[in-house]
């Protein structure tokens, strides 16, 4: 790869670089390798969101960069005690276990990344010193404002999610690498280590972002702490097929940010890029316009903002897809049933209906019998929902699926006037 390229596949498909960051990625690049860290910490159960983060530090090997990855074990315990002292080894050992088999999925050799806990290098002499140091030019606001985004707030902060930020910013300079790489709600954290780590004698590193995918629900983020908004690692295919197809998505509608469509956010950030430049197969009826293989995300968006690809037709074409990622995932960890059920995560599925692909062709008055089904499905297994939530998103559904068959309809009608036109 010459210079451009190697920088145009590092920060392909991430936020925009802030300050001067573009300028000394290009002077890094031109000399060496660039040297990242990606952390994560070992709370809730991973989830398909990670998957993004992971896609790229592929692309950040391809492109010859030196990776390393840590598990911010001690962090776990900072934000909120979200992971018990008890739970620390065995959840950052899943979670190891994980990102390495997704990894594997993306074809990137192990040895070429580094793997570390935070515990084997935050509590030396040189590291703590510097903490104080950090601690003398920081002043509480300072610290809760960086961690707003990442590290649970109560009205009365506990002392360790306020030192939360000041630690990771420290990582950078003790993992010795150039720059560090995270999810865009990191952004404060990453503005906060730019303007204080400078005062204590460290330089300023280069920060990358991704984007986050939207949870599966209407509003926030795809996140292990938020029920209901995520695809989890030991769904099953039925699982999956359940919360796709019951997804918040309204035809047309792209959005941006934290209001993008989470459907087309999966397609951008995880889907085509495992595509290795393969077309994406929309499987629909001849009637509907039959299948169609869309050979780029921004194709496959511009048909979507035109109304020329439904939610439905799109989630019924991903389904087999996530499927297929989800899989070795689940597999691994079924074989390691003992270890995960002792981190002590509990999956929280979606009272969703099961929609299969024959909504394509839909009647009413199979509409009428699917109704009656979907509401013998309202039951107590989801306790999170009062039985009138569990309602209203079953009456919702069925709205959807009502305003999709109208959609059908008129293009049935359309077909047939063109056919009349013609003879």
């Amino acid at each position: 790869m010459t210079e451009l390229t190697t920088f145009d596949f590092i920060t392909r498909n991430l936020e925009p670089l802030v300050g001067n960051d573009a300028v000394r990625l290009l002077e890094i690049i031109k000399d060496r390798p660039l040297k990242l860290y990606w952390g994560t910490a070992p709370t809730g159960a991973p989830h398909f969101g990670y998957l993004v983060p992971l896609r790229k530090i592929a692309d950040f090997l391809k492109a010859g960069c030196e990776v390393t990855i840590m598990f911010a074990d001690i962090h776990a315990m900072l934000d909120n005690l979200k992971t018990k002292p008890d739970l620390i080894q065995i959840r950052t050992t899943c979670y190891e276990m994980i990102i390495k088999r997704i990894l594997q999925i993306f074809k990137v050799p192990l040895h070429k990344l580094r793997f570390i806990r935070g515990s084997e290098f935050q509590t030396s002499p040189e590291y703590i010193n510097k903490f104080y140091e950090l601690t003398a030019y920081t002043t509480i606001k300072q610290a809760i404002h960086a961690g707003a985004e990442v590290v649970k707030q109560t009205s009365s902060p506990k002392l360790s999610s306020v030192i939360y930020p000041l630690l990771q910013a420290l990582d950078e300079e003790f993992l010795g690498v150039d720059g560090q790489f995270g999810g865009i709600d990191q952004a404060k954290i990453f503005m906060f280590a730019k303007d204080q780590l400078p005062r204590i004698g460290i330089s300023k590193r280069i920060h990358l972002m991704n984007a986050l995918i939207p949870g599966l629900k209407k509003g926030g983020k795809m996140s292990s702490s938020i029920p209901y908004s995520k695809i989890d690692f030991r769904d099953t295919d039925e699982d999956i097929n359940r919360k796709i197809l019951g997804a918040f998505s309204i035809d047309g509608h792209v959005g941006n940010g934290k209001n993008k469509n989470c459907m087309l956010a999966m397609m951008e950030h995880v889907i085509y890029p495992t595509l290795n430049g393969e077309s994406f197969m929309i499987k629909r009826d001849r009637l509907y316009g039959g299948n169609i293989k869309i050979t780029s995300y921004k194709e496959l968006e511009k048909m979507f903002q035109l109304n020329k690809l439904s939610s439905i037709d799109l989630k019924i074409s991903m389904v087999p897809y996530i499927q297929k990622l989800i899989k070795p995932i689940r597999e691994m960890i079924s074989e390691q049933s003992e270890l995960f059920d002792s981190a002590c995560w509990h999956a929280h599925h979606a009272n969703v209906p099961i929609i299969s692909s024959s909504l394509q062709s839909i009647q009413s008055t199979q509409l009428k019998k699917m109704t009656k089904k979907m509401t013998k499905k309202i039951t107590k297994k989801t306790i999170e929902l009062s039985l009138e939530d569990k309602i209203a998103c079953e009456l919702k559904a069925i709205q959807k699926m009502e305003q999709h068959i109208i959609f059908k309809k008129k293009k049935v009608e359309e077909l047939r006037r063109q056919m009349g036109e013609k003879e």
